[in-house]
């Protein structure tokens, strides 16, 4: 087609005016619309952005206009989606009052049946700045199927009852409007949540089905038809907002890789079901890396201060004496450095550790996952009150038989993914609870921020120790002349740079190069693959040239194949070191046992 702009197996996005592009799309071939038209609102009038007062004026294509010119611009484009639309398709559209009342006419005009009047409450809506009237916090979604006899619409009862703690869904939706995550890529205007194309795909299509988005804008339909399965054709007349989806379209191709994991968690979980793997073995079968994991128990500890109080994939428990003895040697000699810097702390074993037994000026912990970094500060902050809410979960959890556990944790896991439902305390408490519990202390989000990794199966399991607790909390706290010395960071690794000077040691421990063919290693929706590697290194050298001294450890490839160079040639002119590292769990056997690792290092 000549407007193409971006095309892939079962994605299509289309440039232009959906009324003439409309014309040259397949009679009778799209089993669901959703569109989201022009609100025609902006017309100079006010509003609260972030706390400041912003104008109302979403673009040209929003500009209010008089009800006949509603009127034209909605029957003619409506009525040339009911020309696409198979005659048990369905539309969803979605408006606020200054349309939906139009686009509703319309459709009973045109020969549409209206099915449900969705209402969506949003919980943060912007305030309403003149005072003389209700504050505007609701949008309407009509959902409507062509009134023919022969019209038998796709509705997914039984799923959106599940979504619903099994109950009949109703047609109000209450939830927060879009949050920041999604508009990583850049904004538009009225760009929908996920959670709600997700829930409007599941109610009325099936896998394989074809959507249609007129109104494209930022692609949030696009996205979820990618992850649900589903082919979809997007229009949108901006090249700008084309461009958007497009990043996040290839982006969300991460999400393929997470599915495939899934699927492996529930064959796994099934086969734990059905005692086809032992107990041992529930404790060395990776699915979600094919990198090093450490479970601390393994080790002896005798000798550390302070523990990590997570399971982590990659954790360096094993590997403290090894990480110790390539600190540079006037450190070891004297046990103290004046500043530490860890851009991806995880469970902090090796930060723990040094802050536990060395004497410093300053340390700075980072990592991109902000509901771990949340743990760390409530730790911190709010340690007794942690320790209650997990004293009572643990409490309850010890009460239930096996099928009661399960179901708690589902529920903790569930509440964990509605992370704005509960206050921080209660996110740190759900966020040890689960990985304590889970399968493997493995953690693992989506696309959309959620956890979803299966019950562990552990009927007693060691969830927190409360002096350790209180122990870290300590740590934390520490000052020096009414000066914090710890310091905790949420963001991308580049966030820690201006803390680091010729005076700095920084440790560098990133997501872990798979060590087998096809080794998945997606530990947060932006995956780390090569060319963030390539990119890490370019901050390696960064650093490296303010006169910082730096560690960095990762997987060696030659334990695949003993000519790839990968790292060797990434960090040519430094240190590189191999030590030997155990390989506690993986799902091949074979892949068990002694590995080597690379300690790549700017100092000899």
């Amino acid at each position: 087609m000549s407007n193409e702009f971006y095309k892939t197996n079962n994605i299509e996005l289309l440039k232009g005016d959906c009324i003439k592009i409309l014309d040259n799309i397949e009679k009778d071939s799209v089993d669901m619309i959703f569109a989201d038209p022009p609100y025609f609102l902006s017309s100079g009038g006010i509003t609260c952005k972030s706390g400041k007062i912003a104008k109302v004026d979403k673009g040209d294509w929003d500009k209010t206009v008089d009800f006949k010119e509603k009127y034209e611009f909605n029957k003619s484009w409506i009525s040339k989606c009911k020309e696409v639309l198979t005659d048990n398709g369905t539309i969803w559209i979605s408006g606020t009052v200054h349309n939906i009342y139009v686009i509703g006419f319309v459709l009973e005009e045109l020969g549409f049946k209206i099915i449900n009047n969705i209402t969506w409450q949003k919980t943060n809506p912007p305030p309403n700045m003149s005072c003389r009237y209700f504050t505007h916090s609701t949008e309407t979604i009509l959902w409507a199927k062509k009134n023919i006899k022969i019209s038998k619409h796709t509705y997914n009862y039984e799923l959106m009852k599940k979504f619903n703690d099994n109950k009949q869904m109703k047609d109000v939706w209450s939830s927060s409007t879009t949050p920041k995550k999604e508009k990583e890529f850049g904004k538009h205007p009225t760009q929908k949540p996920e959670w709600l194309l997700e829930r409007i795909l599941l109610a009325s299509t099936n896998e394989g089905d074809t959507v249609l988005d007129p109104f494209n804008g930022s692609g949030t339909t696009g996205i979820m038809c990618k992850k649900l399965g589903r082919k979809y054709i997007g229009i949108d007349i901006s090249t700008e907002y084309l461009n958007i989806s497009k990043q996040r379209i290839e982006n969300a191709n991460l999400e393929k890789q997470i599915e495939e994991v899934q699927k492996e968690d529930i064959q796994v979980q099934q086969s734990l079901d059905n005692n086809q793997i032992s107990f041992e073995d529930m404790y060395t079968y990776n699915i979600n890396e094919e990198i090093n994991y450490r479970e601390e128990e393994t080790v002896n500890m005798s000798t550390v201060k302070n523990k990590p109080f997570l399971k982590w994939a990659g954790g360096k428990t094993q590997l403290l004496s090894v990480l110790e003895e390539n600190l540079p040697e006037n450190i070891k000699r004297s046990k103290t450095f004046e500043t530490y810097v860890e851009p991806f702390v995880g469970a902090g074993a090796f930060f723990i550790y040094l802050a536990s037994n060395y004497e410093f000026d300053r340390i700075i912990i980072n990592d991109l996952n902000y509901k771990l970094i949340n743990v760390y500060k409530v730790i911190k902050s709010n340690c007794e009150e942690l320790i209650d809410k997990l004293s009572k979960m643990r409490e309850e959890y010890l009460q239930y038989d096996e099928e009661q556990q399960k179901e708690m944790y589902l529920k903790v896991r569930d509440e964990f993914n509605n992370w704005e439902s509960v206050d921080k305390v209660k996110q740190a408490a759900n966020f040890i609870f689960i990985n304590k519990t889970c399968f493997n202390g493995l953690y693992r989000e989506n696309q959309k921020g959620g956890y979803n990794v299966p019950w562990g199966q552990q009927k007693n399991p060691s969830m927190y120790d409360e002096e350790q607790l209180r122990s870290m909390s300590k740590l934390l706290n520490k000052k020096e002349n009414g000066r914090e010395k710890i310091v905790i960071l949420n963001g991308d690794y580049r966030k820690v740079q201006d803390y680091i000077d010729d005076k700095a040691l920084v440790y560098i421990d990133p997501p872990y190069r798979p060590v087998t063919k096809g080794g998945f290693n997606s530990y947060n929706k932006s995956g780390f693959n090569d060319d963030a590697q390539r990119e890490l290194s370019e901050f390696y050298r960064d650093i490296n040239s303010k006169g910082a001294k730096v560690m960095l450890s990762n997987s060696d490839p030659k334990n695949l194949d003993d000519n790839d160079e990968f790292f060797d040639n990434l960090y040519e002119g430094f240190n590189i070191q191999r030590v030997s590292a155990s390989r506690m769990i993986n799902s091949n056997g074979k892949g068990r046992g002694n590995i080597t690792e690379i300690l790549v290092r700017n100092y000899k």
